[in-house]
């Protein structure tokens, strides 16, 4: 049987869209399931014309053809999965290679927090009348620790750059800094608005951002008052200030480990009424720190744990407030 010559039209146009919609399918990896079964209607296009054309005695070889055409698309179709597979759940040696010593760093880093914790963690507080006092924020939101002996930046290899092209890990550099010169992120939680939240105290003094003014949050009043509307004695009234700081030491930042300082002291004496030195572990030792580094840590094993917000961090600033100020 043979089609007729607007039947013969028909099949090679529907031959040639299936064509075109598997080359467009064909170049993102998400669609080559869907490629493959259009390639496969294009052969079948393909063999109808072939085979209602010719006559009988060139049906075998005409199906032999289409054999061997299936068999070569089905290959690239097989080779094409394997890509995108490779692509999506990457397994080479430079993975594993960096897979194992993130977690080798991560369970080191836990067992040298849990030492440093038990020997070295301090939690003092005597009592204060602070909800009629005011308090002073004193924190380096520019602090950068420096180690004259800390170890310089491993050579990046061939396996190490593809690694950060495929998975978006840090160079070298950009490690070394975050190990060794960015500070914990608990002076990003020392803001005035959240402290006056988080404490008992009337009134908060902290530095403006874009300059050196101190701006004043009081617990009475809906909204911050600025210098210009803030008498130079008012702004002496405040009684305590709080200091935070990042105190790590060498060995601390070579097992992924930090460890900050809170103080809260009378402005006057210089006393120290309350104070909370604690440590944490850098969860993902080698992975990318999308916002501030030191932001995911794990605290000291106890009672800090149950001081996580919402997104995972330990809220310090909370914790010393509510644990250490408020229960000496």
């Amino acid at each position: 049987m043979r089609l007729s010559a607007n039947q013969r039209r028909i099949a090679v146009l529907l031959t040639l869209g299936c064509a075109h919609q598997s080359c467009f399918a064909l170049s993102p990896i998400d669609g080559i399931a869907e490629a493959f079964l259009q390639l496969l209607v294009l052969v079948g296009a393909f063999f109808m014309i072939g085979g209602a054309s010719v006559s009988r005695s060139r049906l075998k070889g005409a199906l032999v053809g289409a054999g061997i055409f299936v068999a070569l698309l089905v290959a690239l179709a097989i080779w094409l999965l394997t890509l995108a597979w490779r692509a999506q759940t990457p397994d080479d040696e430079a993975t594993r290679g960096r897979r194992e010593r993130t977690q080798k760093s991560a369970a080191l880093a836990e067992t040298y927090l849990q030492a440093v914790c038990a020997k070295d963690r301090i939690r003092y507080a005597e009592a204060t009348a602070t909800k009629a006092e005011g308090l002073r924020i004193d924190v380096d939101l520019k602090q950068t620790l420096h180690f004259d002996d800390a170890p310089p930046a491993e050579e990046e290899t061939l396996e190490t750059l593809e690694g950060r092209r495929r998975f978006g890990d840090r160079s070298a550099a950009e490690l070394r800094r975050t190990r060794f010169e960015s500070p914990l992120f608990w002076i990003r939680q020392a803001e005035a608005s959240e402290v006056l939240r988080k404490s008992d105290f009337a009134f908060v003094e902290s530095s403006a951002a874009s300059s050196r003014d101190v701006v004043r949050h009081d617990r009475e009043a809906s909204d911050p008052v600025g210098e210009d509307s803030t008498s130079s004695g008012a702004l002496r009234s405040a009684r305590f200030i709080l200091t935070i700081r990042d105190v790590s030491s060498l060995e601390d930042r070579k097992h992924w480990v930090a460890r900050g300082d809170i103080q809260l002291a009378d402005r006057a004496s210089g006393k120290v009424v309350a104070r909370y030195q604690g440590f944490v572990a850098n969860r993902a030792p080698h992975a990318w720190a999308k916002d501030w580094p030191w932001e995911f840590a794990s605290p000291c094993p106890g009672i800090e744990r149950a001081h996580l917000d919402e997104d995972g961090r330990f809220d310090a600033v909370n914790y010393f407030f509510e644990q250490v100020v408020r229960s000496p």
